[in-house]
């Protein structure tokens, strides 16, 4: 097995990196790929691979907690809007309640007007 020194190894983790995951694997593939370099080159893929399990799995999570949050906001936003549409409600029955009164008190202002009018129309005739 050929042994690589540290300096060639970041040297060839340098180029690794240059190429890119895809890049390399397609020249490993073709028989491009330098074969003193595979085992820096095997050791980096594998890390590679980690790197992307590690962050898919991150990202799950991530997701599942912002999924939760949301759902959790979006509860207690359905909750507010039920309340405020139970206060609408109340407030439309004070409001109706106010203009039957309004009216009542427009028909005993009528009516007064009427009955303080009706002494002066019969005294002129």
């Amino acid at each position: 097995m050929f042994f690589q020194s540290n300096e060639s190894r970041k040297t060839i983790i340098a180029q690794l990196e240059k190429q890119g995951v895809s890049q390399v694997k397609t020249l490993i593939a073709a028989g491009k790929w330098p074969d003193n370099f595979m085992p820096a080159t095997l050791d980096w893929l594998k890390s590679k691979e980690d790197e992307a399990t590690s962050f898919q799995s991150t990202s799950h999570l991530e997701m599942a907690s912002t999924a939760s949050r949301a759902a959790t906001a979006a509860e207690r936003a359905a909750t507010a809007a039920e309340a405020q549409a139970v206060a609408a409600v109340e407030q439309a029955q004070i409001a109706h309640k106010a203009l039957i009164t309004a009216r009542i008190a427009a028909a005993i202002g009528a009516i007064a007007l009427i009955s303080s009018i009706i002494p002066y129309l019969l005294r002129t005739l």
